[in-house]
């Protein structure tokens, strides 16, 4: 760096230049020949904090526009375009863009420059400068997070530490993190060490690439000697969460009863038998997860609505609480999809599917067995006489022989329901459910009562399995035919909220 180069050109000892030499003057042939004698700048290493000046000064006066011509400064490989000032036979360059620190840069003045009579720059002029305080390339002395390291901090830094003070603007060109993630740089006062600070977190269970490109330079413009990579994961835990139960809750407590869950290659399906339709469900995993990711992964078929009862955060122990009751003898599918994610993003491998059918006990729907009419109620209770109707016995006669046309007099009819085990008759619903309608006026039924309890003689007959509800009435008769229909809405449900399976009636003629 900063040696002169200077080309010598050789002139052939020939008859004819023998012939020219003599035809010149004795005062031309002993003219000195022209040369550079002073120029800038004039050391390897000048400082460009100060500026730095370009000129050459000849030892003769030149040729200016020759002169001009014959000047280069390039900056690596680049000409550098500028303007040219004279003071004597000084030339100066000034550049467009000055001088600048990192850079290398060359000077050069052909031999095509001459004076006025005609005398050549005796050779080519060379002069190397650089603005660069070393020329050694920086290297990544460390990296954190380090290389293939699994990380819990969602939020880490990543902290570079180069050997030496780096040119930033070419770091932010040189440096990415694959998937992209938002962040903000800082330096240290040296500018060798460079902090990253995500503005967003890292997602659980992703490699993420650190790489710094070549085109990294330290100050004095040196790249960097090889390209950089590290890799960083986020989330120490990789075992993905598994449901270990799914179980029944009643009254918000759990219970006892499980279903298993259905193996789709052992060739059989699964079904958990019995199960309540009151009933909630209560799923339990092997770790805590999140509740939004286990609310999405939640699937009924048929549809049920329920609210997801547990830790706001992340927990292993959920409750669907009912909305609605399910659906009586109906064959329903829980399925626990794949994706249910644990506090690291582990995601359950597979689909679970759990069948159960709402059959249980406690969860029949009432229905009438049976009625017992009473046709004599003017006669003493030891004589009382009864018509008896199975709950399909359409269109069988009513006999009101015994109510004089025209008169009303106080009757009952017993009605008797088979109920769910614990279940007992919801007197309150049964008002509200009961009718009785009639047509062309043949009668008129109005309920003024009804007890499920308590019962007056005579007492209603045991009807094994059966619940008796005697409904009283004030009955008046009339002379034409017609129909006399018993009804139960859809509405009626027994003490234990199970609903009647559908809308029932017995039409009578009467």
């Amino acid at each position: 760096m900063g040696a002169i180069r200077r080309v010598i050109r050789l002139i052939p000892a020939c008859a004819a230049c023998a012939l020219a030499l003599q035809a010149l003057s004795c005062s031309l042939f002993f003219l000195p020949p022209l040369r550079i004698v002073a120029w800038s700048p004039a050391v390897a290493h000048p400082d460009p904090a100060g500026g730095v000046e370009v000129w050459v000064e000849f030892s003769a006066p030149v040729d200016k526009t020759k002169a001009e011509a014959a000047f280069t400064l390039k900056e690596g490989s680049t000409v550098l375009p500028g303007s040219f000032t004279w003071q004597g036979n000084r030339m100066t360059f000034l550049p467009l863009e000055a001088i600048s620190a990192g850079k290398d840069y060359e000077l050069i003045v052909l031999d095509t420059v001459e004076t006025a009579r005609g005398v050549s720059l005796e050779a080519d002029f060379n002069f190397d400068f650089s603005t660069k305080r070393d020329s050694g390339r920086p290297v990544v002395l460390s990296c954190a997070p380090a290389n293939n390291a699994r990380i819990d901090d969602r939020y880490a830094p990543i902290v570079i530490v180069f050997s030496e003070q780096v040119d930033q603007p070419s770091f932010y060109r040189a440096f990415s993190l694959s998937p992209r993630v938002d962040g903000s740089f800082a330096w240290s006062s040296d500018s060798a060490t460079c902090t990253f600070t995500p503005l967003q977190p890292y997602a659980w269970q992703t490699e993420y690439l650190l790489t710094i490109q070549r085109e990294l330079t330290d100050i004095d413009g040196n790249s960097l000697a090889e390209q950089f990579s590290s890799r960083f994961s986020l989330g120490s835990d990789t075992t993905p969460p598994e449901v270990t139960s799914v179980g029944n809750v009643a009254g918000g407590v759990p219970g006892s009863e499980f279903i298993p869950a259905d193996d789709p290659l052992d060739g059989a399906v699964t079904v958990k038998e019995l199960w309540e339709c009151g009933w909630g469900f209560a799923v339990r995993f092997s770790e805590p997860v999140m509740p939004d990711s286990l609310e999405s992964y939640l699937n009924f078929s048929p549809g049920w609505r329920y609210e997801l009862d547990g830790p706001s955060e992340a927990g292993d122990y959920f409750i669907l609480q009912p909305q609605e009751r399910l659906a009586y003898d109906t064959l329903y599918t829980l399925t626990v999809r794949q994706g249910v994610t644990d506090q690291q993003g582990n995601k359950t491998p597979e689909d679970l599917a759990y069948r159960f059918r709402t059959n249980g006990a406690a969860s029949k729907p009432p229905a009438v067995a049976r009625l017992r009419f009473r046709l004599n109620p003017a006669d003493p209770p030891e004589s009382a006489a009864y018509a008896e109707y199975a709950p399909q016995d359409a269109f069988l006669s009513l006999n009101l022989a015994s109510f004089p046309v025209g008169s009303t007099l106080p009757g009952y009819i017993d009605c008797y329901f088979t109920l769910a085990a614990g279940a007992g008759i919801n007197l309150m619903s049964l008002m509200e459910a009961f009718s009785i309608s009639t047509t062309n006026g043949c009668a008129s039924f109005a309920i003024t009562g009804m007890q499920a309890s308590g019962f007056a003689q005579p007492q209603p007959e045991p009807v094994a399995g059966a619940a008796p509800a005697r409904i009283h009435l004030d009955i008046s008769n009339g002379a034409a035919s017609g129909i006399v229909t018993l009804k139960l809405s859809a509405d009626l449900v027994d003490s234990s909220g199970n609903p009647i399976a559908a809308a029932w009636q017995l039409p009578l003629l009467k």
